[in-house]
């Protein structure tokens, strides 16, 4: 890891070094993104009860506990028509108030084949980029910055693509000369083991399967 930093007094090194060891620890800023549709889909396989979101919180609170800045975002599918998008955004807003999350939403789009096709990936995969690049802005523009970056991706869902993006924005912000990497990306998986890809099993640094949650369903 390098820390742009002078270096201190040898009489300080000791407690220069505890301290930047702290900073580290308490830099990490974590992104919680919620794939709505994805979940919900795991989720009627098993009840149709409404989700515990309160109960999921609890959890992702111990996820994100000694984060310097947690963010929130869940994503959801939606019609054109605007006054039921409105009702179904604040319904959503008020059930996932204890994670404090803001809601996007994805109309459905229109190809050039005329096919209709209602998606959020790429507003997840959006997200994703966003974060890291938010980061790395905030991180240069702190007294002492440290590179590389800490960041924690926490993901509900269970499609397997989400690892592309993850790979590609280590590639992107690696050195292509000395292969040095200016990021550290941790990724926790929330999902249902049945709807969890291969791909996203294997990427994961941890997995919380929702299955097996005592609470979940409200």
């Amino acid at each position: 890891m390098n820390l742009h930093i002078c270096p201190p007094p040898k009489a300080a090194q000791e407690y220069t070094t505890n301290r930047l060891e702290r900073d580290v620890a308490n830099r990490v800023r974590s992104t919680v993104l919620i794939d709505l549709p994805n979940i919900r889909r795991g989720a009627e396989r098993y009840s149709r009860a409404p989700l515990n979101w309160e109960r999921i919180a609890q959890s992702v609170r111990s996820d994100t506990a000694g984060s310097v800045e947690t963010t929130t975002e869940a994503f959801e599918m939606v019609s054109n028509d605007f006054h039921e998008t409105g009702q179904r955004l604040s319904r959503l807003e008020r059930a996932l108030r204890p994670l404090n999350a803001s809601v996007s939403a994805n109309p459905p789009t229109k190809r050039m084949d005329g096919d209709r096709r209602r998606d959020i990936d790429p507003l997840i995969h959006g997200a994703m980029w966003s974060a890291v690049a938010m980061h790395m802005t905030k991180e240069l523009g702190e007294p002492v910055a440290l590179v590389p970056i800490q960041h924690r991706f926490i993901l509900f869902s269970g499609d397997g693509e989400f690892v592309d993006t993850r790979d590609k924005i280590l590639e992107s912000y690696s050195d292509k000369v000395t292969g040095e990497m200016r990021v550290e990306l941790e990724l926790v998986v929330y999902s249902w083991e049945r709807s969890l890809s291969a791909r996203l099993y294997a990427a994961a640094n941890r997995i919380v399967f929702l299955d097996t949650m005592p609470g979940i369903f409200a």
